[in-house]
């Protein structure tokens, strides 16, 4: 027997309710074939699939449900969120714009158009519309920080930092704030001072790996590298599980010539953080090349060969790291040792 249209709602919120998503999902699918010009059905099937956290998914079935139901304010609504949750900005930004014609946004709505369109890339109209915003609350931090974003990102850098002492007297635990100073400081070449306003930072909030993190590229900038590397080991105490510090560690070692330690590093990094992961591998490889080429040892070359290949695997289609391969394929033959090339005849 065929369900009606609220049948199969009803049983698409019941599975939802169990965290039958898959289920929910099939449901309200059946709900819109048996009636696609009632709003509830996109709704709904939008909703579960920004409760599995896939935007992207959600944001495609709101523009079929919107192909449909062009005028629904509900619909659009819902596509400016998930578009905005789903960092597509264009998407976002002409949706919330829509919504604007066929209602006035919210305070909440205005500050993420203006968010959405300085990650969209342009910062002045995304000004604009955070200026709105924090006119209508003032009080707000985040809406602080996003808008000495957008200053920043246009070069008013004095009025920034206005913005993010605001946003730090309303909370001094706002490491965002914090983060957007230093790059004040770093933008205008005073190192020194966005190395100090970090350190004031870290008084409150001393496990902030985030904070760690910018006090480790700065010191790389200033060429501490001693200091840098005490950083860096930081931000992987604070953060094991990630192993994109000990990328940029490694990095930093191959920069002044450190390749074993950059060896050493993202060797144990596969072992115990991320065995699976492109970029490593292909850091690794590169950090093998440079210690065989050091030393001239073949041994070492052969094991930078296989990582590229290894990184090969994990990645997409990457011409660069097959074109890599085969010069040093070309490279390792050209200069193998003559007693192998004995033994092999």
């Amino acid at each position: 027997m065929t369900l009606k249209f609220h049948e199969w709602q009803a049983l698409g919120k019941q599975l939802r309710s169990s965290t039958n998503y898959s289920g929910a999902k099939q449901a309200f699918q059946y709900a819109i074939d048996e009636d696609p010009s009632l709003e509830e059905g996109w709704r709904e099937l939008a909703l579960t699939l920004l409760l599995q956290n896939r935007p992207v998914e959600a944001s495609q079935t709101l523009q079929a449900g919107l192909y449909v139901l062009p005028n629904s304010t509900a619909l659009w609504t819902m596509l400016a969120n998930s578009a905005f949750k789903a960092e597509i900005w264009e998407l976002s930004v002409s949706a919330f714009r829509r919504v604007e014609e066929l209602a006035e946004l919210d305070n909440e709505m205005r500050h993420k158009l203006g968010k959405a369109l300085g990650r969209f890339g342009n910062w002045e109209s995304g000004l604009l519309e955070l200026k709105k915003a924090l006119l209508a609350d003032p009080d707000n931090v985040t809406i602080c920080c996003d808008y000495a974003e957008c200053l920043y990102q246009l070069g008013n850098f004095e009025e920034a930092e206005k913005s993010c002492r605001k946003a730090l007297n309303m909370d001094r635990r706002e490491s965002r704030a914090w983060l957007e100073l230093a790059a004040c400081k770093e933008k205008q070449n005073d190192l020194g001072a966005a190395i100090q306003i970090l350190d004031e930072a870290l008084e409150n909030q001393v496990r902030n790996a985030a904070l760690h993190l910018k006090r480790a590229r700065l010191f790389r900038e200033l060429e501490e590298y001693e200091q840098a590397n005490e950083e860096y080991n930081r931000v992987s105490e604070l953060t094991p599980e990630d192993p994109s510090s000990a990328c940029e560690q490694a990095e930093m070692f191959m920069e002044i010539d450190l390749n074993g330690e950059a060896v050493a590093l993202l060797g144990h990094v596969i072992a115990t953080v991320s065995s699976n992961d492109p970029l490593v591998w292909t850091l690794y490889a590169k950090a093998l090349h440079a210690l065989g080429s050091e030393k001239d040892d073949f041994e070492c070359l052969e094991l930078s060969l296989k990582a590229f290949s290894v990184a090969l695997e994990w990645s997409e289609d990457n011409p660069e790291l097959q074109q890599r391969i085969l010069l040093l394929q070309k490279s390792l033959y050209a200069s193998k040792p003559e007693e192998e090339s004995s033994a092999g005849i």
